[in-house]
């Protein structure tokens, strides 16, 4: 738990010193908040953390090409920066960056402030499990091992 703690407390300062604000335009979803609003406290974040990497920046899955804190495989790289793209942003992620947590937190926030605006926990979990746009009940079970993550913490 005090792992835990200290990684979601390094993060969230990470994320407040190099990314202080969220600059995109509202009519595309996002709007001009402090990152440290949307981290703050996030237990739904910090429950897909465990799951996926056991809080490990550096795992990889080389079955799934999956990478980082929150095991990234490239299409959701794609998805990220075609985002980022349509937003006329000149950001672009590299493979590379999925095995930078800040960066890989960043990603999370662009992916569901685009395509989950109201920050819906269990659509959260199929859209990071079963890929876009295709969630589905086929990640129901990721969704319910989250949730019990979430109610542990509580």
């Amino acid at each position: 738990m005090k792992k835990l703690m200290l990684l979601t407390l390094s993060i969230f300062l990470l994320l407040s010193v190099i990314y202080p604000t969220v600059s995109f335009d509202a009519d595309r979803r996002y709007c001009k908040t402090p990152m440290k609003h949307f981290f703050k406290e996030d237990k739904l974040l910090t429950a897909v953390m465990n799951e996926e990497s056991g809080f490990s920046d550096t795992i990889i899955n080389r079955k799934e090409d999956a990478v980082g804190i929150l095991q990234i495989r490239p299409i959701m790289l794609d998805h990220v920066n075609w985002i980022l793209k349509q937003q006329g942003d000149s950001l672009q992620f590299t493979l590379n960056d999925r095995l930078d947590s800040t960066k890989s937190v960043k990603m999370w926030y662009i992916v569901q402030k685009w395509d989950n605006p109201k920050y819906d926990p269990r659509i959260a979990c199929y859209l990071w499990n079963g890929g876009i746009p295709r969630y589905k009940e086929m990640s129901h079970a990721y969704w319910l091992r989250i949730k019990d993550k979430i109610n542990d913490d509580t």
